[in-house]
């Protein structure tokens, strides 16, 4: 039998990744020079394997769409 809320959540994740990306540009961190910091895939291991922390720089692409979904957040 399938979980009743796992659609719920997969439309959730879905609409958070769509806003988050339609925000704001993810790109390599940059160090003191304005080089940027190369991504190393590094991972964990044992019984649950997920990727270990890495540095990257998030800058606001639209103004307008930060402004309406700061309003939409705080209306909560």
């Amino acid at each position: 039998m399938p979980l009743a809320g796992r659609r719920f959540a997969e439309n959730g994740l879905w609409t958070a990744f769509a806003t988050i990306l339609a925000v704001l540009c993810i790109d390599h961190a940059k160090d003191s020079n304005g080089d940027k910091i190369e991504v190393k895939p590094e991972f964990t291991t044992g019984l649950v394997i997920h990727p270990e922390p890495f540095h990257c720089s998030f800058e606001v692409v639209n103004t307008a769409r930060e402004a309406h979904i700061r309003a939409t957040v705080n209306s909560r």
